[in-house]
């Protein structure tokens, strides 16, 4: 089975221990709760073990039920730490910058300007060579080259 459509149903049957109902947690996932029925038992076949005892009155977990809720719970954190800690990295910009210029226009342009970009990304490492030689921007590795 496909990981997603596992943490997908984790999250259902997490969120069907919270709300207390199959109703409530199906008004969540905006499903039916014939569905999320479906979800818990088919999840219930996979693991070969009963994880709610259900009467008509009331839901509560059993013994594996609180084992696999407590586990569901740590992993659906997880990845929800993961995803944001990548998706940060798109908001703030960060890593090394390596830039080569000549003397003048590193001297007169960009020093100056230097500070002003180290205050608006400070993550970002910047490596500045400034030089009047040629340089190999592949072999040195450089990242922008203004000659």
């Amino acid at each position: 089975m496909n990981q997603s459509v596992q943490s997908y149903e984790m999250a259902i049957f997490v969120r069907i221990a919270e709300r207390g109902s199959f109703a409530a947690a199906a008004s969540d996932f905006e499903l039916s709760p014939s569905a999320v029925s479906k979800i818990v038992t088919r999840t219930e076949r996979r693991l070969g073990v009963s994880l709610l005892t259900r009467t008509t009155r009331r839901l509560s977990l059993t013994q594996e039920g609180e084992v696999y809720l407590e586990r569901a719970r740590t992993i659906l954190d997880a990845i929800t730490d993961a995803e944001a800690e990548v998706s940060q990295g798109r908001e703030s910009p960060s890593g090394r910058l390596r830039i080569s210029c000549g003397t003048a226009f590193g001297m007169h342009f960009l020093v100056p300007a230097l500070s002003d970009f180290q205050n608006q990304f400070p993550l970002i490492d910047v490596e500045l060579n400034i030089t009047d030689r040629q340089v190999d921007l592949v072999a040195e590795q450089i990242d922008i080259g203004v000659r």
